[in-house]
């Protein structure tokens, strides 16, 4: 499968395990609530997009709940009841497990700072 995949979604998924596995020290390390730890690797794709030219508000997540979990030092079932919960919210909305749409970047930024 991973054939399959356009190398530009190669190097995003590269450079988020990089950020992802950087941060997670401090994720590790502190009390940051699971919500928190998923918008922010949220709004990291988000920005990762932004900065190659691409719509950073509508990607596909290339990793599955396990494999981010696993970054964020959470189980895949937090993941995903994360997602559900921030699609609930309506700050996001995802279709096909993977397929993410920010409905407003700035709640979500607003959301880590009031939280």
């Amino acid at each position: 499968m991973h054939s399959a995949i356009p190398s530009i979604h190669l190097q995003l998924l590269k450079h988020a395990c990089k950020a992802a596995n950087y941060s997670q020290l401090s994720y590790s390390t502190t009390k940051v609530c699971a919500e928190k730890r998923v918008i922010n690797f949220i709004l990291n794709m988000s920005e990762r997009y932004r900065q190659r030219g691409y719509i950073h508000t509508e990607f596909i997540l290339l990793l599955s709940r396990s494999e981010i979990g696993n970054l964020l030092n959470l189980s895949a079932e937090t993941i995903s009841l994360c997602l559900r919960k921030l699609k609930r919210d309506a700050y996001i909305d995802i279709e096909n497990k993977r397929h993410i749409l920010i409905k407003g970047i700035n709640k979500l930024q607003a959301f880590l700072q009031d939280h």
